[in-house]
């Protein structure tokens, strides 16, 4: 039981070794039980947050396995002579997209004397596209329209040789743009597009 202090207790009272004796004793119930609440409350932090660290750390250890190279373009049209003259400022490919009709209407506002030429899977779907931009922009510039496809070394090779320019948004990149883009730095011919995926560029960044 602790000491009891009289009504109005000095400095001396107060620091007198038997009064800090017995409150020190019924302090230490209090603060055991505090580390108990702390603990009980540490606890199931730490056990979660220790197999996330340990997975994390685990996972940034690992290698990266390497991007796959795409395939090569045949022979036969990497051989060719650079074209003299192109027929085209702009090709532009995915127009069929939000974002492609988006480019056109801005090329046609902006830049209405620019040579350009749409390319795409479906050609019905490319006119429909291109009628609809032109209405939205009161247009009515002739834009030629060529059937292309993105896994055809022939088409890629054709709408790069055949303008200045090739500006795509058709993704994803990394899936069918690689033969595009190939078929660009083998013509010459200027290459843009829209994509974020920072693999696939720097994978071709190495490669052409």
């Amino acid at each position: 039981k602790a000491s009891p202090l009289p009504p109005n207790p000095t400095f001396a009272d107060l620091t007198s070794p038997t009064w800090l004796q017995s409150r020190n004793k019924r302090s230490r119930p209090a603060t055991l039980l505090q580390t108990l609440k702390t603990a009980a409350v540490a606890l199931p932090t730490i056990a979660l947050l220790g197999p996330v660290a340990f997975l994390s750390q685990s996972l940034l250890s690992r290698s990266r396995p390497k991007p796959t190279l795409p395939p090569q373009a045949p022979s036969e049209l990497t051989s060719l002579p650079l074209p003299t003259s192109r027929p085209y400022d702009i090709a532009l490919v995915g127009v069929t997209g939000f974002t492609g009709k988006l480019v056109l209407e801005y090329y046609l506002k902006t830049y209405p004397s620019l040579k350009i030429v749409v390319a795409g899977r479906d050609l019905k779907r490319v006119k429909s596209a291109v009628d609809a931009v032109k209405e939205i922009c009161n247009s009515e510039k002739d834009i030629d329209m060529v059937q292309a496809s993105a896994s055809s070394w022939s088409s890629n090779f054709s709408v790069s040789r055949s303008s200045k320019v090739v500006v795509t948004t058709a993704g994803p990149f990394a899936k069918i743009g690689n033969k595009l883009i190939e078929a660009c730095a083998h013509s010459g011919t200027h290459y843009a597009d829209i994509t974020g995926e920072t693999g696939w560029v720097r994978n071709n960044v190495k490669r052409l």
